[in-house]
């Protein structure tokens, strides 16, 4: 499965990246997790996944989480994407897929072992604007 994979901290520029490739034709599936700031109206974040990143990343310490399987979970979470659980894919049409969401830059070996993956780093100055 062949996966666009967006990176970067938060504010940086990556809900406007997975926008673009929405438009573009990417699949973004859904639903999206809904941010409580209304300027943002979607974060283009797919809520399973941020789901599953907060099973296998501690936030407190930034390293996945004792007792849990990454592998294991990121393959089962494939498998709930093949099975379009999160709406329409095709595989063999050449579609592609985007996930995002800021944890996953800490386990992007085993993100990159489960799915054919491209990386999309969103690089910008945090200061000074664009």
């Amino acid at each position: 499965m062949r996966l666009l994979l967006v990176c970067r901290s938060l504010g940086t520029g990556t809900t406007a990246v997975a926008g673009l490739l929405a438009r573009l034709g990417a699949s973004g599936s859904g639903p999206y997790f809904r941010p409580a700031d209304e300027r943002i109206p979607n974060s283009y974040e797919l809520s399973a996944f941020r789901d599953l990143l907060q099973a296998v990343v501690s936030e407190a310490t930034l390293t996945p989480t004792s007792g849990t399987d990454v592998k294991i979970e990121l393959a089962k979470f494939r498998d709930r994407l093949v099975n379009q659980e999160f709406g329409p894919y095709d595989n063999n049409s050449g579609n592609l897929i985007f996930l995002k969401h800021p944890p996953a830059a800490f386990i992007i070996p085993q993100i990159c072992e489960a799915f054919e993956t491209r990386l999309i780093y969103v690089i910008r100055p945090l200061t000074g604007g664009f």
